[in-house]
């Protein structure tokens, strides 16, 4: 999934397999396509090792990779969490159906291949719903800029308490309100620890 703050969703694939770095480099070639060659574009991303040795066929566009541990610094991981939530949505409302054990013997299929075509279905359905749109991609992309300065200077990016109850405490404000990817939560949970354990 490729994402951008003046376009929003720019460019997906789903895929069912694991994907590796031969997998990302199609990713990438794909991309580029959609790009074109009338403007020059920058893709940042993590260090994920199918990352290792991208590079692109059209000369004008640019790899740069963000440091390593800094997923705050990547947009793409709230457009993960956003879609995600939608996915465990949509199948929650379709629980019944991939449980039925029936519906997948009547279209001849295995259980698990006939549950993996229900997910693909779930997963297009809600990239292509435009979930993922402009204003979502400029506010994710605001929200990355600002722990720009603390990353160049060097300091220890720390989140307050207050921040920790509201991820936890639906009472607070509704979880929904927020787009928290695992390595936020993650933090926000080794920072809420930190942050109890030196207040007593």
């Amino acid at each position: 999934m490729a994402n951008a703050p003046n376009v929003g969703l720019l460019y997906h694939e789903v895929c069912v397999e694991s994907v590796n770095g031969e997998r990302f480099q199609i990713f990438l070639d794909n991309l580029s396509t959609v790009i074109g060659e009338e403007f020059r574009a920058v893709v940042l991303m993590d260090n994920a090792p199918i990352h290792r040795n991208p590079g692109f066929n059209v000369e004008q566009h640019e790899i740069r990779k963000l440091p390593q541990y800094s997923p705050m610094l990547n947009s793409i991981e709230n457009a993960f969490s956003c879609v995600k939530a939608h996915v465990k949505r949509a199948m929650n409302e379709r629980m019944q159906e991939i449980l039925d054990r029936n519906l997948a013997a009547a279209q001849h299929l295995p259980l698990t291949t006939y549950r993996v075509n229900i997910l693909q279905q779930i997963v297009r359905t809600v990239l292509e719903s435009g979930v993922i749109d402009e204003d979502k991609c400029q506010n994710w992309h605001r929200r990355t800029l600002t722990f720009v300065p603390a990353c160049l200077n060097g300091d220890d990016i720390l989140v307050t308490l207050h921040v920790c109850l509201l991820l936890f405490n639906k009472k607070l404000l509704p979880l929904e309100n927020y787009v928290f990817d695992f390595f936020t939560a993650f933090a926000l949970l080794k920072s809420a620890t930190f942050l109890l354990r030196h207040m007593s």
